[in-house]
């Protein structure tokens, strides 16, 4: 190797050591800080209509479920306010991931009024996730609330509530009855005619 040659093999080691280190800080870079959610993005009255519950409804309780590989496993429970369908509960609990940014999850703080949509996983459990179009309503979007309260129409039927008083049993009401009739007639049969 000549001397006009050398520098000329110095440089090329020193374009290979410098693509090796910024391979080794690219793969260096946690996967976590680059991905995120990707949803298929559908319209508001589509994602009402094909979703397994929609409920405009306003949370009372978030309770945690524990930790998965995803996250954390969340479930709200709602006062349903509105559905889409007939419902026979004015109360329903529907499980998330909370919401970390890449997960698609989603997170609910209590006394927030939503539009929630569900859909029946494993097991029958309501759940439901970022992808969903769900949407917090608190004024700012007056046209979409709109459209909401016309697509849900639904008012949860609840028990009947029984107004206090007395609860006399039958039999009671049988035999107070039987001494009114006996007390009538003998009244009747040993009254005193005038003289």
């Amino acid at each position: 190797m000549g001397p006009e040659r050398r520098p000329h093999a110095v440089h090329r080691l020193a374009r290979a050591l410098a693509a090796l280190s910024f391979s080794v800080a690219v793969t260096a870079v946690p996967l976590a800080t680059v991905s995120a959610c990707s949803c298929a993005m559908s319209e508001l009255p589509e994602a009402i209509g094909t979703a397994d519950l929609a409920v405009v409804a306003t949370s009372v309780a978030v309770e945690s479920r524990g930790s998965g590989e995803i996250g954390e496993r969340i479930a709200t429970t709602w006062d349903v306010e509105r559905s889409r369908d007939p419902l026979d509960a004015g109360r329903v609990s529907i499980e998330s991931w909370a919401d970390s940014g890449a997960n698609c999850g989603i997170s609910f703080a209590v006394d927030e009024r939503w539009l929630v949509l569900a859909y029946a996983g494993d097991g029958g459990v309501l759940e439901t996730n970022g992808c969903m179009m769900n949407r917090r309503l608190d004024g700012s979007d007056p046209d979409g609330e709109a459209l909401i309260t016309e697509a849900l129409t639904e008012v949860p039927t609840s028990a009947p509530v029984q107004e206090a008083g007395i609860d006399v049993p039958t039999p009671i009401l049988v035999i107070g009855g039987a001494v009114v009739v006996l007390a009538a007639v003998s009244a009747i049969a040993f009254r005193r005619s005038p003289r």
